[in-house]
Order: structure tokens, then sequence, then C-alpha cells
């Protein structure tokens, strides 16, 4: 059962990771829990905090065993992104739809038509039309109308 990696491959991994421009780490090296399995996790993090310290990276961490990791490290502030959402990110990332966006796109539609008419509804067409992206402010705020009106 291999609960941590050896010397040399955490240096491999370093290595890596200051040599990388962006960095999507997802998923930690080994049983970071125990003190004495976490020493391959805790230098790949402090590898990630570096890397984005000094300009050179741009670094994601993706999952919620890596945001423990990166958390127990206490090196969750200097990396550039933290989310929980590790499977949705590398679903996304791979081009699939992501069930919660399609749901949102379609209730963006549904919001088009249900407030066309009213100063709300320019409102929220104005916030709809900022940005294509679905992790836009003007999303996060449909969403908010949308539960707050049902």
């Amino acid at each position: 059962m291999g609960l941590d990696n050896g010397p040399e491959t955490t240096q491999r991994f370093v290595n890596v990771v200051l040599n990388s421009e962006t960095a999507l780490w997802n998923g930690p090296i080994g049983m970071f829990e125990m003190e004495a399995f976490a020493g391959g996790t805790n230098a790949v993090a402090a590898a990630l905090a570096k890397a984005t310290a000094e300009g050179c990276a741009f670094t994601l961490i993706g999952g919620g065993d890596s945001v423990a990791a990166i958390n127990q490290a206490g090196l969750a502030d200097p990396v550039s992104y933290v989310s929980t959402g590790g499977g949705a990110m590398l679903k996304y990332l791979e081009g699939k739809v992501l069930p919660g966006i399609a749901a949102i796109k379609d209730e963006k539609r549904l919001l088009r038509i249900q407030f066309a008419s009213t100063s709300l509804g320019n409102s929220l067409n104005r916030a709809l039309n900022q940005s294509s992206r679905p992790w836009s402010s003007g999303i996060s705020n449909v969403c908010r109308i949308r539960l707050r009106t049902l």
C-alpha cells in the first residue's frame, strides 16, 4: 500500500510545478492526513505557493481533498484559486456539459421572458448580456433573484 511518494518522485513533481506556467492540482499525493505520510503533498503544496508568489504560474487547486491538503499546509492564500469542485472542474475542462450550468442557462432564458417588460427585467438582461461565461457575476445575480421570486 502506497501512503506517500518517495523523495525522488517528490522532487520531480516539485520541479514540474516550478517550471510550469499553469498548474492544476486535483488530488493529494498520499495520505496527507497523517503527518508521517504528508511529505509529498506538503512539498507539492509549497511548490505551488512558491510558483504563484514568484509570479511564474497560475495555480488552481481543485477538489475537496486537495483543498483540505492545501489548507492543512497553511498555503491556500498564496495560490491563485482554490475550488472544492474537483470532479466538476475536470469535466468542465474536458468540455462536458455540467448539469448545474445547463440549468442556469435554462433559467437565463426563462428569466428573460418572465421579466422582459419590467425595470428589474431590463437590469437583469443587462447583467446577463455582460458575459457569456457561466461563472460571471450576472449569472449568480440571476440565481439569487430567481430563488427569491419562487
